[in-house]
């Protein structure tokens, strides 16, 4: 099932990579089953602490029956994070997907400060927007929190 990029569905400030990261991505989970998939390498695009964008040559289906690993490395930090495809678009021989990520709230942290150190180094004379992504990202972060504990 092919879709087109969802309209502004996302949750927090999406940043473009302007260096190249390449993770390796392999697939997790299938139906909530661990399962052991070579990896392959994609191109990341942009992230955030919800999700981000790839591209690559394989193609997946649109789909949150099965969960997908991407292995990076930004600023010399390692990070593991998961998630699913939420949209895919063909563009010639590539694939785009769509996504969403499912971290626990330390990973998000953790990912929200790794997002943070990489828009500080790029844009070093930037301060205010920097704190303004950083308390964006973490007022997102408070009321999802709180949405939660409302809803336990």
């Amino acid at each position: 099932m092919e879709h087109s990029e969802p309209k502004e569905q996302r949750n927090y400030v999406r940043l473009h990579m302007n260096e190249t990261i390449i993770a390796r991505m392999s697939i997790e989970q299938v139906n909530g089953v661990s399962v052991n998939s070579r990896s392959k390498p994609v191109l990341i695009t942009e992230l955030s602490p919800g999700g981000l964008r790839m591209l690559t040559h394989l193609e997946l289906p649109s789909s949150s029956h099965y969960l997908l690993g991407f292995q990076l490395m930004i600023k010399q930090v390692e990070m593991k994070l998961n998630g699913h495809v939420v949209w895919r678009d063909a563009d010639e021989s590539q694939f785009r997907y769509g996504i969403s990520l499912r971290l626990t709230a330390s990973e998000r942290r953790a990912l929200i400060s790794l997002l943070n150190m990489y828009l500080t180094t790029l844009c070093p004379d930037q301060l205010k927007i920097h704190e303004l992504y950083k308390s964006m990202s973490l007022y997102y972060l408070h009321t999802s929190k709180q949405h939660l504990d409302q809803s336990i």
